[in-house]
């Protein structure tokens, strides 16, 4: 189900059933000339949206833009960086709201930069706090002693790479894998003859790039993903 197509209704009974919410993330960035600039958005949207097909949970409205620090172009490659804490700022109060609406469990799904990444980085600050400032609000000072509610907090969001439970994700940045996986989920946006003209550094093996690698490494995401979820139907 996709957030924003449900009624209130709907989201209403898909929290009381303890469905899972997962949020697609990534930015807007260079991935070289043959890929579309929102590539780690929408791989993590891509991935998210076959999950979806699989196991039954709730996907909110992919967020494009995050952290770049235009380490790979500028804007006149179409990229858009946002700082930090701007993208902070964002952030905070959006998980804070679907963490108040009751969703039991929330995942961040985010593919750019990794763990240390700023993007990675900003979502897990909000999420602490948001996780910190609920416990406070309804257990008072002191709640760490209250075990029902410490062990259920911290559990509710989390952030995390869009492979995190698979045996292989799309490393590398614009290069085989990442074009792979767009010629798979998103094959109309792939133009491997712009590779002629311009072929980045991080981007000399993007030539060996092909659906069929795009399929392979996603299929055990999505597997992850899928096993992932069911385990958490059955708590």
């Amino acid at each position: 189900m996709r957030y924003e197509m449900m009624r209130p209704g709907q989201i209403r009974e898909a929290i009381a059933r303890g469905l899972p919410l997962l949020i697609p993330v990534g930015v807007i960035e260079y991935h070289g000339p043959q890929n579309p600039v929102g590539t780690d958005a929408l791989i993590a949207q891509g991935i998210v949206h076959r999950v979806e097909q699989e196991v039954e949970c709730v996907v909110a409205p992919t967020i494009f833009y995050g952290y770049t620090g235009q380490w790979a172009a500028g804007i006149e490659q179409g990229e858009i960086h946002i700082d930090g804490e701007a993208l902070y700022g964002f952030v905070k109060p959006l998980l804070k709201a679907f963490y108040d609406q009751g969703w039991k469990r929330i995942y961040v799904v985010c593919h750019h930069q990794g763990e240390t990444g700023v993007t990675m980085l900003s979502y897990q600050r909000a999420a602490t706090e948001a996780a910190m400032e609920y416990g406070l609000a309804h257990g008072g000072t002191g709640w760490s002693a209250d075990p029902d509610l410490r062990s259920a907090v911290f559990e509710r969001v989390r952030v995390v790479g869009d492979a995190a439970f698979a045996p292989r994700g799309y490393g590398g940045h614009g290069g085989r894998d990442e074009t792979a996986a767009m010629m798979y989920l998103y094959p109309e946006t792939v133009d491997l003859t712009q590779l002629d003209k311009c072929r980045p550094v991080w981007a000399q093996d993007a030539h060996q790039a092909t659906a069929e690698l795009g399929r392979e490494i996603g299929e055990l995401i999505v597997a992850g993903w899928v096993a992932e979820l069911r385990r958490l139907a059955q708590e």
